[in-house]
């Protein structure tokens, strides 16, 4: 599947992918995920497949988290293959007590490069990025993620 300078915004899902979910293989270019909502995973877009992600915008999008569990990729949560390139993540949250990856979360693997990660928060860690594990990142910029930028 091919999605192509669309906008997602003010959906929200009970688990994850409150604007987008894929199992299996998508591209993303030119679009916008805004104001997107999970309990858990993925406020903006929940990748458990393969997708590839260009020229697109994840702002104010949120994970949640419940009862002692965080939310995780407030903007985008990967489980499993995923390359970002030339993306914006900003003002985007994982919440909850073991929130992770404000910005975007990865328990797979991901490449990200020349993406800016701007204002994310996440209730423990990785407010930028979390899952360092199984990520190759160049060429990005960040600037005020709370707690930090990256975590493991």
């Amino acid at each position: 599947m091919t999605v192509s300078d669309c906008v997602f915004s003010s959906n929200s899902a009970f688990l994850g992918g409150g604007g987008l979910s894929n199992d299996g293989t998508v591209i993303v270019t030119g679009s916008t995920f805004t104001g997107n909502s999970a309990l858990f995973g993925g406020g903006g877009f929940l990748n458990g497949g393969t997708a590839t992600v260009s020229g697109s915008t994840f702002t104010s999008n949120s994970a949640g988290g419940s009862g002692g569990l965080g939310g995780a990729g407030g903007g985008l949560d990967n489980s499993r293959t995923l390359t970002v390139s030339d993306c914006v993540f900003s003002g985007n949250s994982a919440g909850g007590s073991r929130g992770a990856g404000g910005g975007l979360n990865n328990i797979g693997t991901a490449t990200v490069s020349d993406c800016v990660f701007s204002g994310n928060s996440a209730g423990d860690f990785g407010g930028g990025i979390s899952g360092l594990e199984g990520l190759i990142q160049s060429g990005n910029n960040f600037t005020g993620n709370s707690p930090d930028d990256f975590s493991h």
